[in-house]
């Protein structure tokens, strides 16, 4: 999937202005790998943190997930340190898809403390981490080695170069170097993923590999435009093969509506797909039984 740093600036910048200031009503866990943050800012919002593997991904939904009877230990830990908090801050560094959400919120003692959930999108690595304020862990989803309790959260090690640092479009053509665009760009820029890049590069109708300074100018304008307007209706989410990609173009359309329908769609097949294949095994095994069986029926039939 294509969530990568550039939808996770746009989903941040469009989910800002609503969430803080925001009051933290509910906490749930409806799967082993997603968070459900009821927040009251005015009016109510459902806010899903999912550290799946498949489909790690932060946004508003719409869709009802189902809360279980008996919260797991992080949830019941969740609703111990951020129910009741306030929303102060909501950030990522650069196009990073490490996502920090801060809170405030009253301690035992009934004293104003800050905490801070950190969401990182990241495949299989994907994680809900919860610090103090001083970025020392309390307890994450999930226990890797980098996220456990009583340990300071890290952030990973950045070797890639920020399109932000690029003060012109010189620096930028010096940067790609007549390099493949679609090995260049993903493998060397930040928060950038080759369906994103693929994206951009037929829309502005330029070949990875034969292309031009004008063009390497036109694909720097075109990002330094796109970045600049996230968070405004100048940037949307297209439809790009089986996957999707952010883009320049002005819609009524919500980034994180979009997002919502897209991975709720794709859920709901790899749900079918999976129910399907469970039937299918049951199927094929009493299938099975039933062959070897058969070759002993004739023999009981004479011998009555």
């Amino acid at each position: 999937m294509a969530f990568d740093g550039i939808t996770t600036k746009a989903v941040i910048s469009e989910l800002q202005p609503i969430l803080i200031g925001g009051k933290i009503n509910k906490i749930f866990q409806p799967t082993k790998h997603e968070i459900i943050l009821n927040i009251y800012n005015k009016a109510n919002y459902t806010l899903l943190l999912s550290a799946n593997p498949d489909y790690c991904r932060f946004h508003i939904t719409n869709h009802t997930k189902p809360n279980p009877q008996n919260a797991p230990n992080f949830c019941m830990l969740l609703r111990k340190y951020l129910t009741g908090g306030k929303i102060i801050d909501l950030s990522n560094y650069d196009l990073e898809r490490t996502i920090q959400i801060k809170f405030e919120c009253y301690n035992e003692l009934n004293d104003l403390v800050i905490r801070k959930l950190f969401i990182q999108i990241m495949s299989r690595q994907s994680n809900i981490i919860l610090t103090n304020e001083n970025n020392i862990i309390i307890d994450s989803l999930k226990h890797f080695e980098n996220s456990l309790p009583a340990h300071p959260f890290e952030f990973a090690k950045i070797s890639k170069k920020s399109f932000l640092s690029f003060e012109c479009s010189e620096d930028f053509i010096q940067f790609i170097n007549s390099q493949n665009l679609l090995d260049t760009l993903p493998n060397g820029l930040i928060g950038f993923s080759k369906i994103f890049v693929k994206s951009m590069l037929e829309e502005l109708q330029i070949d990875p590999l034969h292309y031009s300074l004008s063009d390497l100018e036109k694909i720097y304008h075109w990002l330094h435009t796109l970045l600049s307007n996230l968070g405004n209706q100048s940037i949307s989410i297209k439809k790009y093969e089986t996957d999707y990609a952010i883009t320049l173009a002005t819609t009524n359309a919500s980034i994180n509506n979009t997002l919502d329908e897209f991975y709720f769609q794709k859920e709901q097949q790899s749900a079918f797909i999976s129910s399907r294949n469970n039937l299918l095994r049951i199927v094929s095994r009493k299938f099975k039984k039933s062959i070897q069986k058969t070759p002993k029926y004739p023999r009981k039939i004479t011998r009555m």
